[in-house]
C-alpha cells in the first residue's frame, strides 16, 4: 500500500473511531447511574454501530492492522480509547495498575477480535447477535454473574442500524 493510501486509511479510520467513540460514550453516559447497565449499553452501541458501517469496521479491524508496525501505534491508541470506558468497572475492584492494564487488554482485545472475526467473515451484520455473550463476559468480570444476568434481563434485543 502506498504512503498516500495509508494516510487516507489512517485519516478515515481515525474519523470513524472518534465518531464511534462518541456514540459509545453517549450510550454509556445515558445509563451511567447503573454502571453494569451502562457497560452493556456501551457494548450494544459499539456492536450496532460497527454492524451499521461494515466497510469502515473492516478497514479499522482488518486493513489498518495489516499495514505494519508504522500504524500499529495508531491501532493501540484506538483500543486504549475504548478501554477508558472500563473505569467505572475498575472502581468496584481493588486492583493495582498492572492488573487493571491486563484486564483492559483482555477485555478490549477480546471485543476487538470479535469484531475483527466478523469483519473477516463478512458477517458484520451479525455482530449484534454476539452482544449477549460479550456483555456477559465484560459485565460479570467487574460486577459478578448476578449483575450480568440482571442487565441482560433489562434490555431489549439490540436495535440494528440500516447497513
Amino acid at each position: 500500500m502506498a504512503a498516500a493510501e495509508i494516510d487516507d486509511l489512517l485519516d478515515g479510520v481515525a474519523a470513524f473511531t472518534h465518531r464511534l467513540f462518541d456514540r459509545v460514550a453517549n450510550a454509556f453516559m445515558d445509563a451511567s447511574e447503573d454502571p453494569p447497565y451502562a457497560l452493556h449499553r456501551a457494548l450494544e452501541a459499539l456492536m450496532c454501530e460497527m454492524a451499521g458501517a461494515p466497510e469502515m469496521a473492516y478497514r479499522a479491524t482488518v486493513e489498518l492492522p495489516s499495514c505494519g508496525p508504522l500504524v500499529y501505534a495508531r491501532h493501540n491508541e484506538m483500543l486504549d480509547l475504548f478501554c477508558e470506558l472500563l473505569g467505572p468497572g475498575f472502581a468496584v475492584l481493588e486492583l493495582d495498575r498492572p492488573e487493571r492494564e491486563t484486564i483492559s487488554l483482555c477485555i478490549g482485545g477480546g471485543v476487538w477480535e470479535t469484531v475483527r472475526r466478523h469483519a473477516l467473515g463478512r458477517r458484520l451484520h451479525q455482530l449484534p447477535d454476539s452482544l449477549p455473550a460479550v456483555s456477559y463476559v465484560c459485565v460479570s468480570t467487574f460486577f459478578g454473574e448476578g449483575e450480568a444476568r440482571r442487565v441482560s434481563a433489562l434490555v431489549n434485543p439490540p436495535q440494528r442500524r440500516a447497513a
